[in-house]
């Protein structure tokens, strides 16, 4: 396995419409690709998931979908989100 480190403080930002500011956020931390893991099919329905995958292109991000968010995933599920991210 590689060595890595791993530093994540928590900012939570909430509220009416947040969902449009998720790009500027990523970028402002130094993202360059985002991994959007979603659970079944409410946020795409609501259009959620369509907005927030909007302020990432606004925000000139490239992103990836993985659904299927599970209470206390496996490790195969984020070697998955791993494995996308690499290969898109």
């Amino acid at each position: 396995m590689d060595r890595f480190q791993v530093h994540a403080p928590t900012q939570v930002i909430f509220g009416k419409d947040t969902e449009s500011q998720a790009g500027r956020w990523c970028k402002y931390y130094g993202a360059h690709k985002v991994l959007v893991h979603f659970g079944g099919q409410s946020a795409k329905k609501s259009g959620l998931l369509d907005r927030v995958c909007a302020s990432l292109k606004e925000a000139g991000l490239e992103y990836v979908l993985l659904g299927g968010v599970v209470p206390n995933p496996e490790l195969g599920l984020i070697h998955e989100g791993i494995r996308l991210c690499r290969e898109q």
